[in-house]
């Protein structure tokens, strides 16, 4: 006796391909939808094992645990960074050290501190915005340990400097003929900040820091 299969393999892909559709993320109403229609169209003289459909359901299972964990998640980073900013506030009017070679000058003193692992020879030079150089001095033998570097916001020849960023590098002689560059640090108080994409800036009178820049706060 014949018997005449209630679907073919050609309707059954062009079932699931629709239901799929162009999206490349499936949720898991998708999925389920699709293991149900599976079901509705498979061939009753070939259907699926048991271990298929037990692991198809077990898929179904872990991609459920899954996208409840991702949901728990998000949440939970969503209350973190609430927090953290809210804890940020607590900083303004302390002085902090942050880990940064850039200064703002305004026409104030301006310092920053640098690490010597042993006493050598150190100098500094001095770049603008473009990362040209504006100023180059030596400062001569400094013992080790953490240094200080107040600038006077001139050049090397002793003309005023415009107001705005430069950055700073401080060499020693790697022993090799060349400049190794030191651990270069900012300390200034938090004068105020502002939020950014969710994130905090806080702002060491015109220069923005951020908090992971952030190695020392001090009364």
């Amino acid at each position: 006796m014949d018997v005449t299969s209630t679907s073919s393999t050609t309707t059954q892909t062009t079932d699931l391909t629709s239901l799929a559709g162009s999206s490349s993320t499936m949720g898991k109403e998708e999925f389920l939808q699709l293991l149900v229609t599976q079901l509705q169209n498979q061939d009753p003289l070939n259907p699926t094992e048991n271990t298929e459909f037990v692991a198809q359901l077990s898929q179904f299972s872990s991609l459920e645990q899954l996208l409840n964990v991702n949901t728990a998640l998000e949440g939970q980073a969503d209350i973190f960074q609430s927090l953290h900013n809210t804890m940020m506030t607590n900083l303004i009017g302390r002085e902090v050290m942050v880990s940064n070679d850039t200064l703002y000058w305004d026409g104030s003193e301006a310092s920053l501190s640098y690490i010597v692992p042993a006493t050598t020879e150190v100098s500094v030079q001095v770049f603008d915005e473009d990362g040209n150089m504006v100023a180059t001095q030596s400062l001569g033998t400094v013992a080790s340990g953490e240094q200080t570097f107040t600038w006077d916001g001139k050049d090397q020849f002793g003309n005023d400097l415009d107001y705005g960023s430069y950055q700073f590098q401080f060499l020693i002689d790697d022993g090799e003929g060349g400049a190794s560059t030191l651990a270069t640090y900012q300390t200034g108080k938090v004068t105020s900040l502002e939020y950014v994409n969710g994130g905090a800036i806080l702002y060491l009178g015109q220069q923005a820091v951020y908090p992971s820049e952030i190695v020392a706060i001090r009364e």
